[in-house]
């Protein structure tokens, strides 16, 4: 059986990656893992799932990247349940999503990644492509992809 010391859930706030944090956490505990979350800035547009901020927002210039570093920061912790935060890594990075995940994965030698996916498909998929499909191909492990229909915890 393949051991899953390590594993590694990017997480945008989106419903999506919110239900992929879930199960990362429910297979966190059962293979007695350690679970290593990432948020990437990306570009001009930050999501928190409440609603999107933009970099030329006025809120968002009255902060320094450090403090928009530990805004996300303490949002990714509130979502892990007081018991399991021992067994928790909290990451935040800027950069092109796939590529910070990829090279992250690389670099903490993962054993697994855990990530949501938005079901894009047409247009839209044409257009912006999927992370998740970027990820899956470059990564050098295994990708579980979740869907929100998919989670049955």
């Amino acid at each position: 059986m393949v051991a899953f010391q390590k594993i590694l859930c990017p997480v945008d706030f989106s419903e999506c990656s919110r239900e992929a944090l879930k199960y990362a956490l429910h297979l966190t505990e059962i293979a007695h893992s350690q679970l290593i979350i990432i948020s990437i800035i990306d570009g001009n547009i930050y999501e928190f799932g409440v609603g999107t901020i933009e970099k030329k927002d006025s809120r968002i210039k009255l902060m320094s990247n450090q403090e928009l570093v530990d805004v996300i920061k303490v949002k990714l912790l509130e979502r892990i349940p007081e018991k399991m935060r021992d067994k928790v890594c909290v990451m935040v990075k800027s950069g092109i999503p796939d590529v910070e995940i990829v090279k992250t994965a690389k670099e903490k030698d993962i054993d697994l990644i855990v990530m949501g996916t938005h079901g894009r498909s047409g247009i839209l998929y044409f257009l912006v492509g999927s992370v998740a499909e970027k990820v899956s191909r470059k990564a050098p492990c295994p990708v579980m992809t979740v869907k929100v229909s998919q989670i049955r915890i």
